[in-house]
């Protein structure tokens, strides 16, 4: 058992330091094995330039036309108002996630390890024990496995859409890495001590009142929230819907901050770059 948990924190490094091309190979085999990709060979090579994109200083768009095409066919669907939720199921769609895991979400796990606290502390030091964790909107799985690498005494959950290929292929890396996939927190039997959400509540409407709720369900100690409402993608709104009113993408995010600490959480200063993810911790005796 020790040796065990030697190589999974092993793996956890691996995983978190740097993906290699196997891990891509590994990742799109699975993938096709779960009906998400038709060619492996072609799913690879997408990926590849997607991730050439996100890296360029000088992006050239022609160069990733899918991945704006398939962002036009959402938010045509939004100007019908009847959201295009087939969109999560597009292979583009996982290709893109697969890029979001290397070049922000695992750094985003990454920096609870590291002395990112005024006091030059940890995140995840400064969370003491944490018993429970939901990793709220979790894809392919990826990010939880990480999470329950990372709190490997604590129950994991991941939330996601169910019946599509990518909640099957998460539910396989779910058993194999020890976490449990849910389609959504209310499936949680226990108290959540920690809520991460990379790229989450940008998909939901209204965001805020699904806010309340997950509160009021897991009633958790701490948030890891990587959200960027104001930025246009797949998924995103470009108006959201609060408890009373409608309002501009770029004003939610003021109005999704000042929610939780209307719930009693108070916003922890980090040296995380532009503040992703940011802390949120429930102020003790409220």
């Amino acid at each position: 058992e020790i040796i065990m948990k030697s190589l999974e924190m092993l793996h956890m490094e691996r995983v978190l330091d740097k993906i290699t091309h196997k891990d891509l190979i590994e990742f799109v085999k699975l993938c096709h094995q779960h009906n998400v990709f038709d060619s492996i060979e072609i799913a690879i090579a997408k990926i590849e330039t997607l991730l050439k994109y996100y890296r360029s200083k000088k992006k050239d768009r022609q160069d990733v036309n899918e991945l704006y095409e398939l962002e036009a066919r959402w938010y045509t669907s939004l100007d019908s108002e009847k959201p295009d939720y087939s969109v999560y199921s597009d292979e583009y769609y996982v290709c893109d996630l697969w890029t979001c895991w290397v070049i922000y979400s695992r750094n985003y796990i990454r920096s609870l390890t590291l002395p990112r606290l005024p006091d030059g502390s940890t995140i995840a030091a400064d969370m003491g024990e944490v018993k429970t964790v939901a990793d709220l909107g979790c894809g392919f799985g990826y990010t939880t496995a990480a999470l329950k690498q990372l709190f490997p005494l604590a129950d994991l959950y991941g939330t996601n859409i169910g019946e599509t290929p990518q909640c099957s292929m998460c539910k396989r890396v779910g058993s194999e890495c020890g976490f449990t996939v849910v389609n959504d927190v209310a499936e949680i039997n226990n108290e959540v001590d920690l809520i991460f959400a990379s790229e989450y509540f940008e998909h939901i409407q209204p965001p805020t009142v699904h806010l309340d709720q997950v509160i009021k369900i897991c009633n958790p100690k701490y948030f890891i929230l990587a959200n960027s409402f104001g930025a246009k993608s797949t998924g995103h709104f470009d108006t959201y819907q609060t408890s009373d009113k409608t309002v501009s993408n770029k004003k939610i995010g003021r109005i999704f901050n000042k929610t939780l600490r209307e719930n009693n959480f108070m916003q922890v200063p980090t040296s995380n770059w532009n503040n992703r993810p940011s802390y949120w911790k429930r102020i003790e005796g409220d």
